[in-house]
């Protein structure tokens, strides 16, 4: 039962740390309805979980990138070329705390790999911590996301082209580094 709530919670701050993100970098714009937030927070909590459950590696990281592409549409009601824009950012923050943590973990506590990945990572402690710690890092910057995030890129199709091949960049990069 303590797994299930673990699971649980996990879920809901990785579903929650999105949303900090766009509340802190797009200067509050949440929608104004919000029963349309509400659905959108259960839907990915939802699928935060079942994708949790049932999918291992690249396909899951592929389906956790379209779910922050959603929350960002859906909850902030960007269009879905500056939602998944927004969505390369915060995948580049989140991997560095998540880089940060490996190391700390296998380097400084002297923790093999893949110890780490079956048993720390995506824990609700890990996540609680990763999070924190980039919360922390995205109000400290608030304004330089904000400056970059006011930018027109509705019709630069070749940012958002360069946005998508950089996500699946960094599954194969992230994937190829903890294998």
């Amino acid at each position: 039962m303590q797994e299930v709530v673990e699971f649980i919670l996990s879920s809901i701050i990785m579903v929650v740390t999105p949303i900090i993100f766009g509340v802190l970098t797009l200067d509050n714009n949440i929608r104004k309805d919000k029963s349309k937030v509400v659905v959108a927070f259960l839907i990915s909590c939802i699928i935060y979980s079942l994708c949790y459950s049932y999918f291992n590696g690249g396909i899951k990281t592929l389906i956790v990138f379209l779910l922050h592409i959603f929350i960002f549409n859906q909850i902030f009601d960007l269009n879905v070329s500056k939602s998944i824009f927004i969505t390369f950012i915060y995948a580049l923050v989140i991997l560095v705390f998540d880089m940060v943590q490996l190391f700390f973990v296998t380097y400084i506590l002297n923790i093999s790999k893949e110890y780490c990945y079956e048993n720390v990572a995506g824990g609700f402690i890990s996540n609680t911590i990763i999070c924190i710690f980039m919360w922390g890092f995205i109000y400290l910057f608030k304004e330089k996301f904000r400056k970059i995030f006011c930018s027109k890129i509705e019709k630069n199709n070749n940012l958002i082209f360069l946005s998508i091949f950089s996500i699946f960049s960094i599954i194969v990069l992230f994937f190829d580094i903890i294998t």
